[in-house]
């Protein structure tokens, strides 16, 4: 596989077209580069903010197709594109143009729906848009209608099965890659720590100019050459570990990304336990606050008296025998029921 190259990234961008096989094209040449997911991100951002609002459009469903497709390998893709989606969103809302704005709003919908990104990131991108901090109703497969067989369509069906290794669980702390930041990191110390001296030191016949005039003869003329090119020769060496150790920078910030991204995700998880643990707390302490106030004793005369308790049993007899009676409302039991 040929190294990343920003031009060619460059060239095929601007080659890029809104049709499904275009699209898809350039997304699998992308997802061939995740160590240079950084520089693929970069690229994008700087192209998409100089194109007119219609070439967003394709930009947009390319960052949508590498998203979907890019994330069964790792979240290198996810965090990187993170960082620019905000200035993209801006830069949509600055264009004034209903169909980009259309286009990422719907994107955003899609990622929501899909777990692509947390409801809390979106709803950030939703304000630069004016978009209402609502979560989008959840419709079954019953209610959806049918959708006519569009562009758009086609890139919000399922994304295609990529062969790559299973990303990491977002709930659970990644100690390996924390690990591996940690090492490159320390390397990265010792390797600043023993760069003193490696500048090849260059002397004044091969920095300047007027030397070349003093040579007499074609000894000193053979002399200089010579050292001129073993010059040339330790400068390249020291830009080509320059380059590499630029390249282990990049490499490292990925890293730091990720982790950060793992964390925030572990923390944002834990916060979650916190407020459903917290609610339980509060409910099982109003329960048993509950339980610890004292219950009326029925047996100690709580309940309230009735007429019939005022009453002797004589009393309750004569009322019962008399003709015209006016003590029926109590339902009075047959009078041999008395004990005598």
């Amino acid at each position: 596989m040929a190294s990343f190259s920003r031009a060619v990234f460059v060239q095929k961008l601007s080659k890029l077209r809104i049709s499904h096989r275009s699209i898809v094209n350039l997304s699998r040449w992308v997802l061939q580069f995740r160590r240079n997911a950084g520089s693929v991100v970069t690229v994008w951002l700087q192209q998409f903010r100089l194109v007119t609002p219609g070439r967003k459009i394709i930009f947009l469903y390319l960052a949508n197709d590498v998203l979907q497709n890019g994330r069964r390998g790792g979240p290198e893709f996810l965090i990187l594109f993170a960082t620019v989606l905000r200035e993209a969103a801006r830069l949509v809302a600055r264009s004034r143009h209903a169909a980009c704005r259309a286009c990422f709003c719907r994107l955003l919908d899609i990622w929501q729906e899909r777990k692509v990104y947390i409801d809390e990131f979106i709803q950030n991108l939703r304000l630069p848009l004016g978009e209402p901090q609502t979560l989008p109703p959840t419709v079954t497969e019953e209610q959806r209608p049918p959708e006519k067989q569009t562009f758009g369509a086609i890139q919000e069906s399922e994304p295609r099965s990529v062969p790559e290794g299973p990303s990491p669980q977002p709930s659970i702390l990644n100690l390996p890659l924390i690990e591996k930041m940690i090492r490159a990191l320390q390397n990265l110390q010792q390797s600043a720590s023993g760069d003193t001296g490696e500048m090849p030191t260059l002397p004044p016949e091969v920095q300047d100019v007027s030397f070349v005039k003093r040579v007499a003869g074609t000894r000193e003329a053979k002399n200089l050459t010579e050292l001129m090119e073993k010059k040339c020769v330790s400068l390249l060496e020291y830009s080509s570990l320059l380059g590499h150790k630029i390249d282990e920078q990049h490499n490292l910030i990925e890293l730091i990304l990720l982790c950060t991204q793992n964390q925030y995700e572990v923390l944002v998880e834990k916060e979650k336990k916190y407020e459903e643990s917290k609610k339980k707390y509060q409910e099982a302490t109003q329960i048993s606050i509950q339980l610890r106030s004292p219950i009326p004793d029925c047996l100690q005369g709580a309940l309230s008296p009735t007429p019939l308790d005022s009453l002797t049993k004589e009393e309750v007899l004569a009322s019962f025998l008399r003709p015209n009676a006016t003590f029926a409302p109590f339902h009075l039991p047959h009078p041999f029921f008395f004990p005598s």
